[in-house]
């Protein structure tokens, strides 16, 4: 099962995180800037914590909507 989240907001970016702790998640949004912060485990708004990331193992980052399909 591959789950999506589509917006990584305040809201998206920790479910996105929470689910990519168990589940291959692909989190999207249309934000480069943001989804290359992401893949570099820093959030900019400082609410996400860098244990956060390294314990979402099964996460990837796209601004790709075709990474949501399949």
């Amino acid at each position: 099962m591959k789950i999506g989240i589509v917006g990584l907001g305040y809201v998206g970016i920790q479910l996105a995180l929470a689910l990519g702790e168990k589940y291959e998640t692909v989190g999207f949004d249309r934000d480069l800037s943001k989804i290359e912060a992401y893949k570099l485990g820093v959030d900019r708004t400082g609410e996400v914590t860098k244990s956060q990331f390294s314990a979402a193992g099964k996460i990837t980052y796209s601004i790709n909507h075709e990474d949501l399909t399949g």
